[in-house]
């Protein structure tokens, strides 16, 4: 368990409150920071479960669902990711969890409430998992959402050399500098190539910015040695 700058206190019935609040978390950037901080401001809310979905995929190992390159970083790596990040930001505990994909909605939501301690809140802004949670007696929430942060294109910024700072918590920096996430994360594109101009297409047909249309083709081709 992970602690701020005060530990838990009880809510008046005796037992702990628990909020919990679930992403991939490729990569933690200032919108997810924004969201735990909102939390930790909860009254009463007193503990934060953190749980980092799709935990089982990274570059090593693919999701038969997903496009390979946007889980590029390992359960470790998130996790290293996100404690660095929330240090002298939240002030309640908090525990980070690996949540792993079942690809069968009963089937995740059991994996859920196996994967975690007793929780009461469950923060989220999507409708459908909302009603998941509220149907099995949990209150859920909805959270703030501070800018509209795409993570495929910061995940891009890493992997080509832009400055993402700005993006991201300090810790993000700090771990993406340590391990070197963004050598790896540029070798890994490299060897995906094709899966980014998918994506780039899949995000436009959806209406998203995409990497490409803010930085150009060339630099990508420049970056990955195409």
């Amino acid at each position: 368990m992970n602690y701020g700058s005060n530990r838990t206190r009880n809510s008046q019935n005796g037992g702990i409150r628990r909020g919990l609040y679930l992403g991939r978390f490729q990569i933690l950037h200032n919108g997810h920071l924004h969201v735990l901080k909102h939390i930790d401001q909860e009254p009463d809310i007193d503990e934060i479960l953190i749980n980092i979905g799709s935990s089982q995929y990274s570059r090593t190992n693919k999701s038969f669902e997903a496009p390979w390159i946007i889980n590029p970083f390992s359960y470790e790596e998130r996790k290293a990711l996100v404690d660095r990040s929330l240090q002298g930001e939240i002030t309640k505990p908090y525990k980070i969890i690996a949540l792993q994909d079942q690809h069968y909605c009963p089937s995740w939501i059991a994996s859920v409430f196996h994967a975690n301690p007793e929780f009461h809140v469950f923060f989220s802004n999507t409708a459908r998992e909302r009603d998941l949670f509220e149907e099995r007696g949990i209150e859920s929430r909805g959270i703030p959402i501070k800018d509209k942060f795409h993570a495929q294109i910061i995940r891009e910024m890493i992997a080509y050399g832009d400055d993402f700072s700005q993006y991201v918590p300090k810790g993000v920096v700090e771990v993406v500098r340590e391990r070197d996430l963004s050598r790896i994360l540029r070798e890994f594109y490299a060897e995906h190539a094709e899966e980014i101009d998918e994506v780039h297409a899949m995000q436009r047909k959806l209406g998203i910015a995409c990497y490409a249309d803010l930085f150009g083709e060339k630099d990508i081709r420049k970056q990955i040695g195409d």
